[in-house]
């Protein structure tokens, strides 16, 4: 019982008389993956994203597209692979396969720090998942046609509800930024554009082929369809802090002199609010 009562303070999970032993167990990290949450910094490793995927293959598909980043190219692979298999209707199956093998072709040392694995289990992952495809079809009800600007790397555990989604819906596009190459302004590109019609297309996107930096408007007030190739919204993370939306926002005011609209920016800001 000591164990159970270390565990449920990790994750912060309270007791419930309608919580039996065997659902706890269900839903808690394997043993691995919490000692290394909870004495190696939260590094992990091949080995705990082995251990995660039977029960949880959305936060493994997080993990690896973090573990893949030291190479666009791979990167850019795994994102194409791994869209083809949500493009089918069921998938599971094919999902955790692919998980391991992609995990068995990581390079030797690889580990990711996984500490958002250990806030998102607060509030249980179907919470967190019917959070996030709630925040989508929302915002495909305001604005079907805008491209969903995934910002790298957090919603990819929601990865599979933006497939779904957009796969018969508006122009059947997405993209993916990544923060730290669009502050580097001596890197070339901004992140990835996903086509998921006529199959599926996963290119690398150059800064050039979709920011345009040299308007009538440059230093006045433009709209952000202005300063983009196409009509769009950004989807952040789950964390009130918004950091990595604050970088996307930095960048456009330093390059651009604009601010992003505040309802542009899609970030999941209530989940402090979830009764325990």
């Amino acid at each position: 019982m000591a164990v159970v009562s270390w565990v449920k303070n990790l994750f912060g999970i309270k007791d419930s008389a309608s919580t039996d032993a065997s659902a706890f167990y269900a839903t808690i990290y394997p043993e691995s993956v919490r000692y290394a949450l909870g004495h190696n910094e939260a590094y992990l490793g091949p080995a705990e994203f082995h251990a995660l995927v039977h029960n949880f293959p959305y936060e493994v598909v997080y993990l690896m597209v973090k573990a893949v980043a030291y190479s666009p190219e791979k990167q850019r692979q795994y994102i194409e692979d791994l869209t083809r298999i949500y493009m089918q209707d069921d998938y599971m199956e094919d999902l955790k396969a692919f998980l391991h093998k992609e995990i068995d072709l990581l390079p030797a040392g690889s580990e990711v720090q996984g500490t958002k694995l250990a806030q998102l289990s607060r509030y249980g992952a179907s919470y967190w998942q019917d959070k996030f495809r709630t925040l989508i079809e929302n915002a495909i009800k305001e604005d079907m046609l805008a491209v969903p600007r995934i910002v790298a790397h957090t919603p990819f555990i929601a990865y599979h509800h933006f497939i779904d989604l957009y796969k018969n819906k508006g122009n059947g596009q997405l993209s993916v930024i990544v923060p730290e190459w669009m502050i580097d302004q001596e890197n070339e590109l901004m992140g990835y554009s996903i086509d998921l019609h006529d199959g599926v297309h996963v290119m690398l996107q150059q800064k050039a082929r979709c920011l345009h930096g040299h308007w009538d408007c440059m230093g006045h007030a433009c709209t952000m369809d202005n300063r983009l190739c196409q009509r769009s919204y950004f989807v952040d993370d789950t964390i009130n802090t918004g950091s990595t939306s604050k970088k996307v926002t930095n960048f456009w005011n330093s390059k651009y002199g604009a601010d992003v609209p505040l309802d542009r920016i899609k970030v999941i800001t209530n989940l402090s609010d979830k009764q325990e």
